[in-house]
């Protein structure tokens, strides 16, 4: 009963309730391990990484085939900072469910802070075959081909991603960055544009977005539009030291108060 009610709890986002519930669950049957690893969950949720390595534990010993509770031990493992570990628990779990598709990318970002790229794109590449809109997966994809350098690949990627997000301001924002470091401002101010069609206002989002925008335009020389992106960010964020010094450079081009 009380498991099932954490489960409503959870599905309602009343995450603090569904905790408690948990805790009862455990405390009253400390042989179910759907109450373990849920838990464990929670904890990871909370930063209570010895906790939820606890759970996860206790939930694979009674069911040593729980891919779940695989993957939550190898979250907490990654932030206690054991992660050859970590891996191995994700290869349990991937043995265990390979259609585990969180775990698939999970596993691809160990291997990206390992520099094992060919690996990382392996594990990506198995996500999008388990679901070919994982919008995670088509951003780690596109982030890891500019970094080797194949800006092509990577721009394909992200047009990928941006295909499948419900709102894609972030592969919008992260394209045009792309232009920009290739010196393509034209190109990252269409991208910039329509990730702002996106981006809710008086956000951080919008505020990076529109800082992007202006220094494009300060780079193409549009310096009224550049001091007008500047606006726009100071009029929400009026402290935004960044945005206050592009505008004054801007009009010190443009021979305005000077």
């Amino acid at each position: 009963m009380l498991y099932y009610q954490s489960l409503a709890y959870y599905n309602l986002d009343i995450i603090d309730s569904a905790f408690m519930s948990l805790k009862k669950s455990v405390a009253f049957n400390d042989y179910f391990p759907f109450s373990h690893s849920n838990l464990s969950n929670l904890y990871l949720e909370k930063g209570y990484y010895k906790e939820a390595l606890l759970h996860s534990d206790r939930a694979i010993e009674l069911d040593s085939n729980f891919a779940d509770a695989w993957n939550n031990r190898a979250g907490a493992l990654i932030q206690l900072n054991f992660i050859d570990s970590a891996e191995f628990a994700y290869q349990n779990a991937i043995r265990i469910k390979p259609d585990f598709k969180k775990v698939w990318f999970n596993l691809g970002i160990i291997k990206i802070n390992s520099n094992e790229y060919k690996e990382a794109v392996r594990c990506y590449n198995k996500a999008l075959e388990i679901d070919n809109k994982f919008v995670e997966a088509w951003i780690k994809l596109a982030e890891i081909s500019a970094y080797v350098g194949d800006s092509l690949m990577s721009f394909s990627y992200y047009d990928s991603a941006i295909i499948y997000a419900d709102n894609p301001w972030y592969p919008w924002s992260q394209k045009s960055m792309l232009h920009q470091l290739m010196g393509n401002h034209e190109n990252a101010l269409l991208c910039i544009d329509s990730a702002i069609v996106y981006g809710e206002r008086i956000s951080e989002n919008d505020k990076f977005l529109w800082y992007l925008k202006a220094y494009s335009l300060t780079v193409l020389f549009k310096y009224p539009e550049c001091v007008e992106a500047c606006d726009t960010v100071l009029k929400y964020h009026p402290n935004n030291q960044d945005a206050y010094l592009m505008r004054k450079d801007a009009l010190k081009r443009m021979g305005v108060g000077f």
